[in-house]
């Protein structure tokens, strides 16, 4: 699997994070070795991480779920090396990421646009000791989210060209009672949805037959302008259950580019396991076809628009990791 290539379909924040990194420390030391031609201790760490940011860039996750933010120790790593203390070399990657802020940074996996629509909504800070601290605040999510749900996750572009085995000869050891609960959640997934246009929440412009239900969950979701923010400037799905499950969504898509080539069966159902248990303990505590349907439509499509997410990243790992169905009913 090889995502230095394709990851425009699989935007996981980390991987945003580390390639803005990368950017900055391209640019920033690009212009040193301009001025200083003889080779100096920056490039070698250059030439290391330049088109892999997601693995070589040192970029960890917080733990607190209620905002979802990262920390990275890249210049305390370099420190040492390069022979100049942490704090300094922090402060002149942070002048560079704000120098960023205001251009569009063109990358061959992303476009511009979807990386400031995320961008602009992330704050920064450097510590004392040379640590950086990220921020992704409610804008910057609603932008991820609503990227996910126009280009829903598929993982078969990854593997184009891969030595990599079919993932049909993986499934040797497989937990079959996990791969059952994942694959009940996919198709609890597209029940909510039929639901949802049984109860007139979804309003597809063609009615589509039971065979062509995912085109139609995707078709559906286009045509609800779904508002992610409240007026208080949140997240509408800001119930602790749903910000778990935001954050699970979050951790999924990250681990997936972090492990790139030895994503493998097992771990795949894994991370689609984790992310089936938080999502039915979403569901459990915000349900949809209820009274809130009347009285906040906004939420309810927000809700919708989580459950096309899901299916769409659970019917991915199924098919193109675990190397299984994705059933539409059970």
């Amino acid at each position: 699997m090889n995502l230095s290539s394709s990851s425009i379909l699989l935007p996981a924040l980390r991987w945003l994070l580390a390639n803005r990194l990368q950017k900055a420390l391209q640019l920033r030391y690009t212009v040193f070795r301009e001025i200083n031609p003889f080779d100096y201790p920056e490039a070698s760490y250059l030439r290391q991480q330049d088109s892999t940011p997601h693995q070589k860039i040192p970029l960890t996750r917080n733990r607190d779920i209620t905002q979802i933010s990262y920390t990275s120790a890249i210049a305390l790593r370099v420190a040492n090396e390069w022979q100049r203390s942490p704090k300094e070399i922090a402060d002149e990657i942070y002048q560079e990421l704000l120098n960023l802020g205001k251009t569009s940074v063109h990358n061959e996996n992303y476009t511009s646009l979807e990386l400031d629509l995320v961008w602009n909504y992330v704050s920064i800070q450097v510590a004392s000791s040379g640590w950086m601290s990220f921020v992704i605040h409610p804008h910057g999510l609603a932008a991820w989210l609503h990227h996910l749900i126009h280009q829903p996750v598929r993982l078969n572009q990854f593997n184009q060209g891969s030595d990599r085995p079919d993932p049909r000869t993986w499934q040797f050891g497989i937990d079959s009672a996990s791969l059952f609960f994942v694959q009940y959640t996919h198709a609890r997934c597209h029940s909510l949805f039929r639901l949802a246009q049984q109860e007139g929440l979804l309003k597809p412009k063609e009615p589509q037959s039971a065979d062509r239900i995912s085109d139609w969950i995707s078709n559906g979701l286009h045509d609800i302008e779904i508002s992610w923010i409240g007026a208080d400037g949140h997240l509408r799905t800001h119930h602790p259950t749903e910000q778990q499950f935001i954050s699970q969504l979050v951790h999924t898509l990250d681990e997936i580019v972090r492990l790139d080539a030895s994503l493998n069966a097992t771990v795949g159902l894994q991370l689609a396991h984790g992310l089936s248990q938080s999502f039915h303990a979403f569901y459990a505590a915000c349900r949809i076809c209820d009274e809130t349907r009347l009285t906040l439509p906004e939420l309810v499509h927000a809700r919708l628009g989580l459950i096309g997410i899901t299916q769409s990243v659970l019917r991915s790992l199924l098919i193109d990791v675990i190397g299984t169905a994705a059933p539409t009913e059970l």
